[in-house]
C-alpha cells in the first residue's frame, strides 16, 4: 500500500527527478519486511532445510536494503547537505536512522546464524522478533524520508544525479536478485507508475523482464505461498 506521503511525488516533469521511483522501491521493502517474520514463524521446529531456505531470503533482503542505503549515503546526503536549506538537519536524522537500522541488521544476523544451524523454536522466535523490530525501525525511517527528504530531492537534485542513485544501488545487487527486484517493483506499482518505470528501461531489459523475469517472479511468489501454507 502506498505510504501516507506517496501522493506528493506523483507529479513529474522532464527536468525534475521522478522521486516516486523511490516510493515504489520503499513499497517493496515495506512488504518484504512484513513477510519475512511470517516466513520464519512458519518453519516447523527442527526443519533445517526449510530454515536455510528462508534464511537465504532474509540475507538477500538485508543485503539489498543495505545497498539501497549505501547509495543514499554516498550520493544523496552530500548533495542535500551542500544545497538544501535545512538539509543538514534532515541528513543527520536520516544518517541516525540508517544507523538504527544497521543495529537491527546486527541483531538479525546473530539470530539468523543460530537458527539456520539448529532450526530450534527458541532461535526461530528470536529471529522473528528481531525482524519485527527491524520492520518498525524501517517504517519510521521510510515515512520520514518520503515526507521530508524526497521533496528536497526534487528541488535540489538534477535528473542525472537522481538516476545515478538508482544505477549505483542496482550495480551492487547480483543480476538474479536484480531481476526479481525489478519484478517486485512492478508488482507493487500502479498502472501509471508501471508505464513510467518500463518506459525508462532499455528494450533489452524489457524483453528479459517479459520472457524471464515474469516466470521467475511467479515461481518465487508461488514458493512463498507454499512456505506460508505449510507452516
Amino acid at each position: 500500500m502506498p505510504s501516507r506521503s506517496a501522493r506528493s511525488h506523483r507529479v513529474t516533469t522532464p527536468d525534475r527527478p521522478f522521486t516516486q521511483e523511490m516510493v515504489l522501491v520503499h513499497r517493496v521493502f515495506r512488504s518484504q519486511s512484513v513477510l519475512l517474520p511470517q516466513l520464519v514463524r512458519a518453519v516447523p521446529a527442527g526443519d533445517r532445510g526449510r530454515a536455510e531456505e528462508v534464511a537465504a531470503r532474509v540475507t538477500a533482503y538485508t543485503a539489498n536494503l543495505h545497498h539501497h542505503h549505501t547509495a543514499e549515503d554516498d550520493l544523496i546526503w552530500p548533495l542535500l547537505t551542500e544545497r538544501a536549506r535545512l538539509g543538514a538537519d534532515l541528513v543527520r536524522l536520516m544518517t541516525e536512522q540508517h544507523g538504527t537500522i544497521d543495529e537491527t541488521f546486527a541483531q538479525i544476523e546473530l539470530a539468523l546464524a543460530d537458527w539456520s544451524r539448529s532450526a530450534a523454536p527458541e532461535a526461530r522466535d528470536r529471529l522473528a522478533l528481531a525482524l519485527e523490530a527491524h520492520h518498525r525501525a524501517l517504517v519510521a525511517h521510510l515515512d520520514d524520508e518520503e515526507e521530508h527528504v524526497l521533496p528536497l530531492v526534487r528541488e535540489h537534485l538534477t535528473v542525472e544525479e537522481w538516476e545515478a542513485v538508482g544505477a549505483h544501488a542496482m550495480s551492487l545487487i547480483p543480476p538474479a536478485q536484480r531481476l526479481l527486484g525489478l519484478c517486485a517493483v512492478l508488482d507493487h506499482a500502479s498502472e501509471e507508475e508501471r508505464r513510467h518505470f518500463l518506459d525508462k528501461l532499455p528494450l533489452a531489459a524489457r524483453v528479459v523482464l517479459r520472457l524471464v523475469g515474469r516466470r521467475r517472479y511467479a515461481r518465487e511468489r508461488e514458493r512463498i505461498r507454499s512456505l506460508l501454507a505449510t507452516g
